[in-house]
């Protein structure tokens, strides 16, 4: 769907896939990831994955429960959040929104 709305996008399965990939491919600007997955944290791949590239924008999104900002703000500007369900609009508009962030 992404890749329908003009992105260019990298699928990793695993997270440890996701920092090899960001270490290779310097084309990559956004994280978009689960808060909750089986081997890392979304916030732990995050931390990871800025400490290669400080400035990399992050996007989490989670269907577990309300998120209540228990992590999200130690990232700074540069990350948000979406609540699961959510439209492709919405996904879109905001990675558009933190991509454009300087």
């Amino acid at each position: 769907l992404l890749e329908g709305e003009g992105f260019t996008v990298v699928v990793a399965s695993q997270a440890k896939e996701a920092i090899a990939l960001l270490a290779q491919q310097p084309k990559i600007d956004l994280l978009l990831t689960d808060m909750v997955m089986p081997e890392l944290s979304g916030p732990e791949l995050a931390r990871q994955m800025r400490q290669l590239r400080p400035g990399l924008k992050i996007l989490f999104m989670s269907g577990h429960g309300q998120f209540h900002g228990g992590e999200l703000p130690a990232f700074g500007p540069g990350a948000g959040f979406l609540q699961k369900p959510f439209s492709l609009e919405l996904l879109t508009g905001r990675i558009r929104e933190l991509l454009a962030e300087a």
